[in-house]
């Protein structure tokens, strides 16, 4: 007899990355297999790794202050892509703007009222698209005393036992006595965070042959065929005019997920035997010159293993 559900295991036959600058209607890409490690590899795990520096500023903010008031934390996650955009102004800095992740975070109070009733509540405190803004000097990360937050925080809590009087007090709790007292603590991490995507993307080392995460993307070698049938050297514009883009250019940048190669579970079909993600989009607005965007995109060529349980492997059933 056949099982209503399904599990499908992805055995990877084959995974590489794609890099693509486009400029005027004509584009020019790179390739990179992912076995190899190489600098496509490493952008794009800062890409994908990059919320997490958001997170882990949030959870050290977030654990003392629950601990501080009796609960218990119990975890968090941060989901949603991350849009930034660097303008450059007259004073000399760039202004930067992060929006787009949701973080949520369980924390647990247990104890007894009166000695008698015993409570056991759960509470989930979320900032809903939080949005980040600071300034930069032109080639460093946002700097201290320029950074403001919007955590837009709410609160839910539930409970083993009808003690609903008490959810105000434990939501009023979270939010106003923690969520309100996070921005100097989260500063840190946001600089950190600014620091690592603007150096992995924009930032040459001094004293060896380091390029930059945008001309590993482009490669000086880099030429676009325009649909009117002539050739750009976008690669040599890149290179040539590389500090006055950094400098500036306003630029927008996604950052998101790589191809989904994970389980799935309860479903009759899996998805296709190709998954795409795109961990990084750059748009680049250089003035007086032109527009460019470079993407980066992973790929993986899959064959699917159905299994009637991924939690149970020893488990037989027929395939649906």
């Amino acid at each position: 007899m056949g099982s209503a559900r399904a599990d499908w295991v992805p055995q990877v036959q084959n995974r590489f990355y794609t890099a693509t600058v486009t400029v005027n209607g004509g584009s020019s890409a790179i390739t990179e297999p992912r076995s190899i490690y190489g600098p496509l590899h490493t952008l794009a795990g800062e890409a994908i790794g990059a919320p997490l520096l958001i997170k882990n500023g949030i959870d050290s903010a977030l654990r003392p202050k629950v601990e501080l008031n009796g609960a218990q934390f119990l975890s968090s996650r941060i989901s949603g892509d991350l849009n930034i955009t660097l303008t450059p102004t007259p004073a000399g800095v760039i202004r930067i703007e992060v929006m787009g992740p949701s973080y949520s975070a369980v924390s647990s109070f247990q104890g007894k009222m009166g000695g008698i009733i015993r409570y056991d509540c759960q509470n989930v405190l979320t900032f809903n698209n939080i949005r980040v803004i600071g300034q930069a000097g032109t080639a460093g990360p946002i700097l201290p005393g320029t950074v403001a937050l919007e955590l837009n925080p709410t609160s839910s809590t539930a409970c083993d036992s009808n003690l609903s009087w008490l959810l105000p007090i434990v939501g009023e709790l979270l939010v106003d006595k923690i969520s309100g007292k996070l921005d100097t603590q989260l500063e840190e991490a946001v600089v950190n965070f600014s620091k690592n995507i603007r150096s992995s993307l924009f930032v040459v080392a001094e004293g060896n042959n380091f390029r930059s995460g945008l001309q590993q993307l482009v490669p000086q070698s880099s030429v676009v065929r325009l649909p009117n049938g002539q050739e750009f050297r976008i690669g040599d514009f890149i290179w040539n005019n590389f500090d006055y883009i950094t400098r500036n250019s306003q630029m927008t940048i996604k950052l998101s997920k790589g191809a989904p190669v994970d389980v799935v579970r309860g479903m009759q079909n899996p998805y296709d035997s190709v998954v795409t993600g795109t961990p990084l989009k750059i748009d680049v607005n250089v003035p007086g010159m032109l527009t460019f965007s470079v993407e980066l995109k992973e790929t993986a060529w899959v064959e699917w293993q159905w299994v009637c349980n991924v939690t149970r492997p020893s488990e037989a059933c027929a395939e649906p």
